[in-house]
């Protein structure tokens, strides 16, 4: 008989076990390993780095979580008050209305009302543009992902220093960079999401010249706006290594070019800027059985899956030269592709008048 003692998670080193803890989720936590032992039991009771996402979860196993948590072991908290979620934040209220989660480095509120955000920050009196001031200004807050309607924030006002890294807004109108990049000197990553069918405005300082090397990643999902604009706001940020733009683009509305004339677009990217400073490439693609669509996306194309037309015909142009670069593809990023066999009539095409002509812009810029 071997004399080997079968090692038991429960003998194994803290710093271990709590590296297992960081791989699981808070319920399997408390629910499994609370109850194994005393040991481990004291160890769950010490653990602080408990992450709270509240966005898919068992009515069980949030009570559970509410009535065994304590808000000084957690560092990111995920609540939501969406139609598979409702009443969800009343009833995590109910639970600490009077206790603080002072650990807090990430917050995520999704389809929060303003009410709820009054309560959870303890701001009963508060206008949300006060109460957002509050949270940037949180000094262990290192993420913040936020949608509120632009009428609920009446001015940009952030904080001066605030210790933000990432930074992600959803449903904006306005973006005023150079005011957020200002007060945020750690901040590595921002990404908007503008409303659809509104306008849409980047407010960059008059005249300003100050580089802000700080940010590494930028991202812009339904923005419409004048290429000027965006290059301009690209110079202010020499230190940019990624950057993402996914669309439908009117930049083009000020140009005076023909549906088929995908020179005239290309053009614009075959600045300096574009081709020097940043090297980047992008490509224009017109099918002549989509009269109204323009494709529009950098090299490699950024979205994972696309749809083929066997029937379509492609004019296309591109700001790089790829027989020049056998190993870059296009199409690395694609994992999905879906083939439409039905046919397409190319009868009177040309003769065609397009009124309204769809751009999709993918980039995807490193």
């Amino acid at each position: 008989m071997s004399n080997h003692l079968v090692p038991s998670l429960a003998t194994f080193p803290t710093e271990i076990i709590y590296r297992i803890f960081d791989n699981l989720n808070a319920e399997t936590i408390l629910s499994s390993f609370r109850c194994t032992c005393r040991r481990l039991k004291s160890l769950v009771h010490n653990y602080d780095r408990f992450i709270l996402n509240f966005v898919r979860i068992s009515k069980v196993n949030f009570e559970l979580i509410c009535r065994l948590i304590n808000p000084e072991q957690v560092i990111k908290l995920i609540l939501s008050h969406e139609e598979k979620t409702l009443f969800q934040i009343d009833l995590f209220i109910s639970h600490f209305e009077n206790k603080y989660f002072n650990r807090i480095r990430s917050l995520s509120l999704l389809g929060i009302d303003e009410r709820h955000l009054k309560f959870i920050l303890k701001y009963t009196k508060k206008s949300t543009a006060t109460l957002l001031s509050s949270i940037v200004s949180q000094k262990n807050l290192r993420r913040l992902e936020f949608e509120i309607p632009p009428r609920l924030i009446p001015s940009p006002t952030w904080p001066v220093q605030s210790m933000i890294q990432y930074l992600r807004i959803g449903g904006c109108t306005h973006f005023y960079p150079c005011t957020i990049l200002q007060c945020l000197p750690m901040l590595k990553t921002i990404s908007v999401s503008f409303r659809r069918s509104e306008n849409h405005y980047i407010v960059l300082a008059d005249a300003s010249t100050t580089k802000f090397t700080q940010l590494n990643s930028l991202s812009f999902e339904n923005l419409s706006t004048k290429i000027e604009i965006l290059e301009s706001l690209l110079l202010l940020i020499p230190s940019l290594n990624h950057f993402k733009l996914i669309g439908n683009g009117n930049f083009l509305d000020d140009i005076d070019y023909n549906h088929t004339d995908i020179e005239s677009i290309i053009k614009l990217f075959q600045t300096l800027f574009w081709l020097e400073y940043k090297k980047w490439f992008v490509k224009c693609e017109y099918k002549i059985n989509l009269p109204r669509s323009i494709l529009l996306y950098s090299i490699p194309i950024c979205i994972s899956s696309m749809i083929y037309q066997i029937e379509s015909t492609i004019n296309s142009l591109s700001t790089y030269d790829i027989k020049y670069d056998k190993n870059l593809s296009i199409m690395n990023n694609i994992k999905t592709i879906q083939i439409d066999f039905s046919k397409i009539s190319l009868n009177n095409i040309s003769n065609q008048v397009i009124i309204n002509l769809n751009i999709q812009i993918f980039f995807d810029l490193v």
